[in-house]
């Protein structure tokens, strides 16, 4: 993308400073290779409505046991608190 002479200029009825053109044409093409870059890494996120997002969250199920950061699984807590609560009266995994 150059920036083009204003009709003026290219006429001669102005004074035309070629210092100052090329800055401009520099100027131009920096902010339009930032535009590039931009957009590339716009295209390569994940879609904003992406399915594991939408609706009801999904997130993998982490093994019995796991103590991590890792996002605990409404079926995780469920088998932890089965696995430390059984029998009558215990949780049975349905609702309290």
């Amino acid at each position: 993308m150059a920036y083009t002479k204003p009709a003026a200029a290219q006429n001669g009825t102005t004074q035309y400073d070629a210092a100052r053109d090329s800055q401009m044409n520099n100027g131009i093409e920096a902010a339009a290779a930032v535009a590039d870059q931009a957009a590339a890494v716009a295209a390569a996120a994940a879609p904003l409505t992406s399915p594991d997002f939408a609706g009801s969250p999904t997130a993998p199920t982490a093994a019995p046991g796991t103590s991590s950061t890792q996002l605990a699984t409404t079926a995780f807590v469920a088998a932890a608190v089965a696995a430390v609560s059984p029998g009558p009266g215990g949780y049975d995994g349905g609702v309290w």
